[in-house]
Formats: structure tokens, sequence, C-alpha cells
């Protein structure tokens, strides 16, 4: 991203694991400047102070937890979440960063409730370059960004806690319990129960299907970074 002219700032927040200290110190040495930050008190007034003085800064290491609400403000105004890996799904982070009206950057590891393009961005490899291009397209369209903003936050109204309940757990814990009572549902409630979770449609309208897509722009790093373009 510098190369091109751009000047990012990476806020990243890992987890315990020695591996962040490896991608940090990789980070250092391709002659990235990074920082570390506690936060010292909660909420956003302690988010706001950690990020006072950044001038010349490229990574933004957090080492304290983010409360819900700092992270509800910081996933909402930078201009991207990047929430990519190869290796295991980054799903609420991706719900997350679209219930607060961001901009989610996944990849291929199961989020399939993102469509790349309308509500989400996706990644299909783990070359700095596709980054570039599909973010890059997003930053010139201002249009774009926000319907893909306002796409994210109707998307995440179908995976409350409500919706899950009623739509995937309960249903399923009806067919456990006729399983261990060797009984079945009967096919015309089953028909029934099917009718009101499939969307309405007529000869005319398609449905356009989740795609699961995903990768890594960095190579090996598993930090959730949201990125700042400033």
């Amino acid at each position: 991203m510098k190369r091109v002219g751009w000047q990012p700032l990476l806020i990243a927040r890992g987890g315990v694991e020695s591996y962040g200290a490896e991608v940090l110190a990789a980070a250092a040495r391709a002659g990235l400047r990074v920082v570390d930050r506690l936060l010292r008190q909660p909420g956003v007034r302690g988010l706001m102070q950690a990020l006072e003085g950044l001038g010349e800064i490229d990574i933004l290491n957090l080492c304290s937890p983010l409360d819900p609400e700092g992270r509800l403000v910081l996933f909402h105004s930078v201009a991207a979440v990047l929430a990519n890996s190869q290796h295991e799904p980054f799903g609420l982070v991706g719900l997350e960063t679209m219930a607060a009206g961001g901009v989610a950057c996944i990849g291929y590891t199961g989020e399939d409730y993102a469509v790349p393009g309308h509500n989400a961005l996706a990644l299909e490899t783990n070359d700095p370059q596709e980054f570039l291009d599909v973010f890059g397209m997003l930053r010139l369209n201002p249009t774009m960004e926000r319907a893909l903003r306002r796409a994210g936050r109707v998307t995440t109204q179908h995976y409350t806690w409500s919706q899950i309940m009623h739509h995937i757990l309960l249903p399923r814990l009806h067919l456990i319990a006729c399983s261990a009572n060797g009984t079945k549902t009967a096919p015309h409630e089953r028909r029934k129960r099917e009718a009101k979770l499939l969307p309405t449609t007529s000869p005319q309208t398609s449905i356009l299907a989740p795609v699961k897509v995903e990768p890594q722009m960095l190579n090996g790093g598993e930090q959730r970074a949201p990125v700042e373009v400033r």
C-alpha cells in the first residue's frame, strides 16, 4: 500500500499466542514502524487516547482487549477490517463489522453470509495485489462503499440470536427429539415449516446465493487488523 502512495495505518489486536510477536517482528524487518499501546481506560475515550500521536506509525498493536463500545466505533470508522484467513474462519468478526456499518474483508473459510461486492469484500488468494485491486476500487467509489455498508447492516439482521434460534436451532432440536422418540415429522408439517424458511420467488425472480470465498493478504498473518487509509 505504501509503494502505491497510500498512507495506511494498520490497527492490530492479536491473541496471546507467540505467533503474534513473529508477525510484528516480520513487519519491523520489512521497514514498517510498529508501536504497542495499552488502553488506559475502557470505551471510546481509551481508544481515542491510544490513537493519539501516530503520525509516522505504520502499525498500531493494541495490547489491551477492546470492549463492545470501542469495537463498534473502530469497526465503523476504519476504511476496512481484515478478517481473512487461510486456516480458520473469523465469522463473528466479519458479522460484527457489518453490523457496525463497516467494510468487512473476508476470505474463503466458510463466511457464507458474505456476498462479495454487495455486503463485503472478499479475497481469494494471499497476493497483496488482490487487496489493492479490490479495496482500491471501493476506495475510488464512495457510492459503492455506502451501498456496501448499508447492505452489510441489513444482512446481519438475519444473524441475530433470535433469528438463529427460530430458524436453525429450534427446528434441529425438534428433529433430534423426534428421532430420539422413534417418530418422524409429518410430511405436511415439514413442508409447512420449510415454506416459512424459504424466500418467496416468482418465475422472473432469481436468488443470489452467498459465495464462500477467502485467503490471506499478508503471508501467514493471522492478526485481525482493521485498516485505515489516510
